[in-house]
């Protein structure tokens, strides 16, 4: 089964990033999970009881509204979901480490979209144990023409990107709205 980690803030951004995922790897033996992160207050306020628990409600809640979102567009799928106070990077890793990832795949900016390449994208291209792709906030649909692979000179495995490579034996095919390599 592949898996395929989606980090979002909830952002149109990251519904791209999704929809790209969606529409590349498909629902076949694929598994999703929603990853979203969030700030865990020091300590509650005596004014405002229970403030420490409002913030992992708020992101189980915008958890559960992008996974509907998310089914309204692929249909079904197998999608878990993960909410945690942790730094995203350090989640991810520990994702892939627990489960395995196949693929991170994420939007180049969160909901603020300041700059080319936000601060969380940054840290997981740059500190991530999985593969990752990138999707920009411009992004729409079409089919996939070319592929740039950043290669950093550490090992290159091949098939860490089946449906990015061409393999002997395979050829492109539509499928959905992107194009992608399945087998013959």
């Amino acid at each position: 089964m592949t898996r395929i980690l989606l980090p979002t803030d909830f952002s149109e951004t990251s519904f791209k990033a999704a929809t790209f995922a969606f529409d590349l790897f498909g629902t076949a033996n694929t598994k999703y999970t929603l990853v979203h992160t969030y700030l865990k207050p020091m300590f509650d306020n005596a004014l405002l009881p229970g403030i420490g628990n409002s913030t992992q409600r708020e992101a189980v809640n915008g958890l559960r509204r992008f996974e509907r979102r998310c089914r309204q567009y692929v249909g079904k799928a197998v999608i878990a979901k993960k909410a945690s106070h942790f730094l995203l990077v350090d989640l991810l890793n520990d994702l892939d480490r627990e489960k395995g990832a196949d693929m991170i795949v994420m939007g180049t900016q969160g909901a603020g979209n300041y700059g080319l390449v936000g601060s969380n994208t940054k840290a997981v291209v740059m500190g991530g144990s999985a593969p990752v792709i990138t999707v920009p906030s411009q992004w729409v649909p079409t089919p996939i023409a070319r592929i740039m692979l950043a290669y950093d000179g550490g090992k290159l495995d091949r098939f860490k990107l089946p449906q990015a490579v061409d393999r002997p034996g395979e050829t492109h095919q539509r499928r959905g709205r992107l194009g992608a390599c399945t087998r013959q």
